[in-house]
């Protein structure tokens, strides 16, 4: 087969991807229950992993290599006079990350060359201590953890905070709060890029540890709250939550349709997310939950503050699911699932040619999903699916998906599904049935 450029005439080889990935992991846990005490322990957890990985997507090349180890010693003891509410934890960790990448990217279209070349080794030491209280109506954990980093040669410190209320079995109140902090892969993260014709910046030029760590404070309440309707009975969750980022990787597609900059955070990154979750038995046969979500995340970008793209704003979750009455071991099962996903951001395409520009934003659309189970017996059943009931997908998902090697390919900004309706039958056989 061959893709013949409709710009320039020339036929091209097929556009390949080609993955190949080899992992080992090894992990060990040992530990030591004091006679005593059932309660008071002492353990240690090893683990190693090594991931070597070779990509190529186009003409697009990716090797690398990652060896990590992590060692954790953890002592944990009841305290006070009443133990089983009280207890503690107190130990140390160790984190190893050994890293070395090379990207390698060449366009058809254009006659520069872009290329990245990784390697370092970061080491992670610390210590933690964790104090924790469970009582019918208090909830307590609260951590606190120092670590050092070899990469960026600082310490910092995590705390965190779970607090719940329950002023009866039915009610309960939580409060959560913390800070977390990691190192950004910047490679790794982002490899779908490649299946593109973005050219990737880095700014600083190649100075990747000028990115530093990525650093997010966050907290949030949340309410359960058990209830009775018409004898029947169910579960309203309604939590909210608020993260910002003291420096965070920003990946921006906003400079330009034909490049992707990726640079340390210079403004305001936050994200503020609403849930609320009802669960409610109807009767014996039928059970219906429904939810919704609105997510506000938005970040500084070189062009100011917009909204991340392709993340919808608004969910909505509809679930029904029904059982018939059991007759000599045989049943039937039916769930029926609807998604609302509300319009999203689409990064800048302004730049491209008429025919590969995009709109701002995309539309909302709805996912259905069902499926029918028929039990025989303890050990058959058999079930028909049926995924995106309503076909609906994205048109026109890749740009110049014609020819890859034209300077509008891209693949990265698909919002809705890319796959039509689909059926499905299966068969469920158990060989032995567990014992309760």
């Amino acid at each position: 087969k061959w893709n013949k450029s409709p710009a320039i005439g020339i036929p091209q080889s097929n556009y390949g991807v080609d993955i190949e990935n080899a992992q080992f992991n090894g992990f060990a846990k040992i530990g030591y229950l004091f006679p005593n005490d059932d309660f008071k322990s002492l353990a240690l957890q090893i683990s190693s992993t090594y991931n070597r990985q070779e990509t190529k997507i186009g003409k697009t090349t990716y090797n690398g290599t990652q060896l990590s180890g992590y060692l954790n010693l953890i002592y944990q003891q009841e305290i006070g006079n009443n133990k089983e509410e009280n207890s503690f934890k107190i130990g140390s960790s160790c984190q190893l990350d050994s890293v070395n990448e090379q990207l390698t990217l060449n366009y058809d279209y254009d006659t520069s060359y872009t290329g990245y070349n990784f390697k370092w080794l970061e080491v992670v030491p610390g210590i933690f201590g964790e104090f924790n209280h469970n009582s019918e109506k208090f909830g307590l954990i609260a951590g606190l953890r120092v670590d050092y980093t070899s990469f960026y040669n600082k310490y910092f410190i995590t705390p965190r905070l779970h607090f719940r209320y329950s002023p009866n079995s039915d009610l309960a109140f939580k409060f959560m709060g913390g800070s977390g902090r990691r190192t950004p892969f910047m490679i790794m993260e982002n490899i779908g890029f490649m299946a593109s014709s973005r050219k990737w910046n880095l700014f600083p030029s190649n100075d990747f540890k000028s990115l530093g760590q990525e650093y997010s404070w966050n907290y949030g309440l949340a309410v359960l709250k058990e209830f009775t309707l018409f004898s029947r009975d169910g579960t309203l969750t309604i939590d909210g939550y608020h993260t910002f980022f003291e420096n965070q990787l920003v990946v921006d597609l906003d400079e330009s349709a034909r490049q992707v900059d990726f640079y340390a955070l210079n403004g305001k990154s936050y994200s503020n997310s609403f849930q609320t979750e009802i669960n409610y038995t109807i009767n014996r046969r039928w059970e219906i939950r429904a939810a919704y979500r609105f997510l506000d995340v938005k970040k500084k970008y070189q062009s100011g503050i917009k909204e991340k793209p392709l993340l919808s704003k608004h969910r909505g979750f509809l679930n029904i699911a029904y059982s018939s009455r059991k007759t000599k071991k045989r049943q039937w099962k039916a769930d029926l699932t609807t998604q609302w996903i509300g319009s999203q951001r689409i990064p800048f395409t302004g730049d491209n040619d008429q025919g590969f520009q995009l709109s701002e934003r995309s539309e909302d659309y709805l996912l259905i999903n069902g499926q029918l189970t028929r039990i025989f017996s303890n050990k058959i059943e058999a079930y028909l699916g049926l995924e995106n009931g309503l076909n609906y997908t994205q048109k026109n998902p890749i740009l110049s998906s014609e020819d890859p090697y034209n300077k509008h390919f891209d693949s990265s900004l698909i919002w809705a599904p890319i796959f039509g309706r689909m059926i499905y039958l299966g068969f469920r056989f158990t060989l032995k049935e567990q014992k309760e």
